[in-house]
């Protein structure tokens, strides 16, 4: 089924032009953005589109040969629809999609689900989306992480729209500028109808321009002004500061650029306003000094907006990191997060000579358990464990959820009696957990680096083990490799 345009179309277009982004090379920031969406989603393909009349442009792919596909079978075409999350977990099924010749041809989609990427007012340029030849769901972390990465993408792209009106501001305002010097008569009418202060002075401080602009924030008409000194137009505090000022530019011969806050804009904000104070000769070698004042309040807006939008993004980093290191089921380290401590912890006690210990742990007949009561005891039964687990252990250890029903234990600077004592501790804690149904037990194998050669792998497969052989001698005990 082919999607409806949206009925802000035409802005959506314009916001979508105005980012700058069509058709360019691809770019780190976004690039990584894909590639977290696709870890922690953990499906083969990944992309970052961008939605125009007739197409969808990947502008980040991971996983397509593909660099764009035509709009009227996209399923992005119908995530920017909804300023929701768009989810199909089996598109073959769906009967919105079944006959698409993304699902019955190449590459086969079966499972689909889409970020809109927003940059303001409901216009949604395109999507964050992860796509997998087989149909699946989301969990409610990896919904929460998308979330967060379609967050983190629009606000770049928000954050690219506004730096590129601003380029083409400048460019004009540079254009502008080239022309008036072609033409000095062109300059003076430009000036007086220009937004911009512009006065000059002689080397004595008398003023010799003052263009309309200045007449209007200072009210002072140009016939007052002109032939003046400060000291006759201006308090004698302020007129004493813009003396010295000058004194400084002729002097030194520099530029001087200062920011000033003064006059009231719309809103009733205060006015910021950036003064470029020069020094320059005329043709008979005369010196003079030039004062040009720019309103940049909407300048400085822009540039809060873009520290608070890498400050958000530092945040959404933050909950990033932590959730593609946390199982979503028990609170605990993940696989991945444990993999990686492994490596650090045996490094430095290689590095220092001190001692690593490694637990494995087992709970007994798990799968009987999850088959007699079902998945949502067994659930239960696995935060119950991994509860008693962040109890026993000191900060310095290292929790972490294995796989399934097993679970790991890093302890660092840890001998073997030490690292044991420690195992039966948490054997006796969950042995002795109130548990209705049947008793929860668990097996542990026990390894430890202190003397040995061993590589990690060789560590992890003494504690695998040593928990085996504890198992086969009758569960619910503890066994040294």
């Amino acid at each position: 089924m082919q999607a409806p345009y949206p009925g802000n179309e035409a802005k959506r277009m314009e916001a979508l032009r105005e980012t700058g982004l069509l058709d360019t090379p691809p770019e780190y920031e976004l690039d990584s953005v894909v590639r977290l969406a696709s870890v922690i989603c953990e499906t083969p393909i990944a992309l970052l589109t961008l939605v125009d009349e007739e197409r969808q442009w990947f502008k980040a792919n991971l996983g397509l040969e593909a660099t764009d596909s035509h709009r009227d079978y996209a399923f992005c075409a119908h995530t920017i629809l909804h300023p929701e999350m768009f989810i199909v977990e089996d598109a073959s099924r769906d009967p919105r999609f079944a006959d698409n010749p993304l699902v019955t041809g190449d590459p086969n989609i079966r499972f689909y689900a889409g970020v809109p990427l927003d940059v303001g007012e409901g216009l949604r340029v395109g999507t964050l989306c992860v796509i997998d030849r087989l149909p699946r769901a989301l969990s409610a972390s990896q919904r929460e992480a998308l979330q967060l990465l379609g967050q983190q993408a629009s606000k770049h792209i928000k954050s690219r729209r506004e730096q590129h009106a601003l380029r083409q501001t400048i460019a004009l305002n540079q254009l502008v500028e080239s022309e008036l010097r072609a033409d000095r008569g062109l300059f003076h009418a430009f000036m007086d109808h220009s937004p911009f202060i512009a006065l000059m002075k002689d080397a004595s401080g008398k003023t010799v321009y003052y263009n309309q602009r200045c007449a209007e924030c200072f009210q002072v008409d140009r016939q007052t002004a002109l032939g003046k000194y400060d000291e006759e137009l201006w308090p004698a505090e302020v007129a004493a500061q813009n003396r010295a000022a000058d004194r400084e530019v002729l002097s030194q011969w520099r530029t001087v650029i200062t920011d000033e806050v003064w006059g009231m804009g719309g809103e009733g904000k205060p006015t910021e306003w950036r003064n470029y104070r020069f020094p320059f000769r005329d043709s008979e070698g005369r010196e003079y000094v030039a004062a040009f004042l720019v309103d940049v309040t909407l300048d400085k807006e822009a540039e809060k907006k873009i520290r608070q939008y890498r400050d958000g993004m530092e945040e959404v980093n933050k909950q990033l990191r932590r959730l593609a290191s946390t199982d979503g089921l028990t609170g605990l380290r993940n696989r991945r997060a444990f993999d990686s401590t492994l490596q650090q912890e045996y490094e430095v006690a290689r590095r220092y000579g001190h001692p690593l210990s490694l637990l494995v742990i087992d709970i007994d007949h798990f799968k009987h358990f999850n088959d007699s009561f079902g998945h949502e005891e067994g659930d239960r039964v696995l935060r119950r464990v991994a509860g008693a687990m962040e109890s026993t252990f000191r900060g310095a250890d290292f929790v972490a959820r294995y796989g399934g029903e097993e679970f790991s234990v890093i302890l660092p600077n840890t001998v073997r009696v030490s690292a044991v004592e420690s195992a039966e501790r948490l054997r006796a804690t969950i042995a002795g957990l109130a548990e209705e149904r049947e008793p929860i037990t668990v097996s542990i194998g026990v390894a430890c680096l202190q003397g040995q050669g061993w590589t990690t792998a060789e560590l992890l497969k003494q504690a695998d083990s040593a928990l085996y052989r504890a198992k086969r001698e009758g569960r619910d005990r503890i066994c040294v490799g």
